[in-house]
């Protein structure tokens, strides 16, 4: 079987399969998502799953959509193509819907790495600090509402290292107690300062002080870096080796 004979029988049937199939696996991708999260019962668990996982789920998502759009518009625009039997003109039609595809895929990657971010960080905001708030005790018995704990009332129970990291911005803490019975509950968030967490003291304090280049990378060789670390909190230092990809 030609080429000409292929795209005649058959083209039409498999961008339809594969439309259908691509826009299912979007569905299915989405749903999973849904669910998943419905299953989270905590606030702070819905934060975490939607700062790590939203994103990324959508996006694949948003690429599966882009390509079974491809294939739709195969099958229902190149079909006259198909019949005449012009192999040169399905081509470029084929190809101008693949580009079309591409400028999509572009126009989404873009969306969810600029203007998505502040989207959904107004979103978190709002789920960080929901209310109202409750503990599960020991025998199993809701307690509260909690009340939020302001900055200088919270220092009362962070310890030294949790306060240096709150100091540095590298985490920041929210503690939700109850006044009746004392009971608490510490929250822990990303800050806005990137700080590694120190392996002497555990505390994410890990800050470098300065990097150095041991071997330049070329277009043939890989370079390496060492990077000096200082911990804002027990002092202690180290140094990482890092690999310089090839120019």
């Amino acid at each position: 079987m030609g080429l000409s004979e292929f795209i005649r029988d058959y083209w039409d049937v498999y961008a339809l399969v594969f439309g259908i199939t691509f826009s299912a696996l979007s569905f299915i991708l989405l749903l999973y998502f849904l669910i998943y999260k419905a299953t989270l019962k905590e606030p702070k668990e819905h934060y975490d799953y939607i700062n790590k996982s939203e994103k990324k789920y959508l996006w694949r998502a948003s690429l599966l959509v882009t390509i079974s759009i491809i294939f739709f518009l195969n099958y229902f625009f190149v079909r006259d193509t198909i019949i005449a039997g012009d192999i040169l003109k399905f081509l470029a039609v084929s190809f101008s819907f693949f580009i079309i595809g591409l400028i999509l895929a572009v126009i989404f990657r873009y969306y969810f790495n600029v203007y998505y971010p502040f989207q959904m960080e107004k979103r978190l905001e709002r789920i960080r600090y929901k209310i109202p708030r409750f503990i599960i005790d020991e025998t199993g018995k809701r307690i509260g509402p909690l009340r939020l704990l302001n900055d200088d009332e919270e220092d009362l129970y962070l310890d030294e290292g949790m306060q240096k990291e709150e100091l540095l911005n590298s985490i920041d803490y929210d503690i939700w107690i109850d006044d009746k019975t004392g009971l608490k509950k510490i929250e822990r968030y990303d800050g806005k300062i990137h700080a590694l967490r120190c392996s002497e003291c555990d505390y994410q304090t890990l800050r470098i002080d300065r990097s150095e280049i041991i071997n330049e990378a070329t277009a043939f060789l890989e370079g390496e870096m060492v990077k000096y670390y200082h911990c804002d909190y027990c002092g202690h230092k180290e140094k990482r080796h890092y690999i310089i990809h090839k120019i």
